[in-house]
């Protein structure tokens, strides 16, 4: 396999994001909770070792919560804003998948 191109980057409402892959298919991963508030890095995109037997199907966008949220939070107001994010930058339909916390958020998400 070649060197996956990986592009970061935040999404217009905040979401910082990793997408790699070239698959027709989308698969956005909601991330468990990270105190960095940066994208992905190649490494821990690497870590979830699945992600590359996916990148053939699926362009996959590993998305993590925004910086600076306030008091109060909650997970499913994190989950409206992986809504915002899918609505407004992806094209539907897309797979959801969850890791860690990311998979209750996903719950609320559905």
């Amino acid at each position: 396999m070649a060197k996956l191109k990986i592009t970061t980057g935040y999404s217009r409402n905040g979401l910082p994001y990793a997408r790699m892959g070239s698959g027709s298919r989308v698969l956005v991963i909601f991330d468990g909770l990270d105190f960095t508030h940066k994208p992905p890095s190649r490494f821990e995109m690497f870590m979830t070792g699945f992600v590359k037997k996916l990148v053939d199907e699926f362009t996959v966008y590993q998305v993590r919560r925004k910086p600076g949220l306030p008091d109060g939070y909650s997970l499913k107001d994190m989950s409206d804003d992986y809504a915002v994010m899918i609505e407004n930058e992806l094209e539907a339909p897309v797979d959801i998948m969850g890791i860690s916390t990311g998979g209750t958020i996903a719950q609320h998400f559905a």
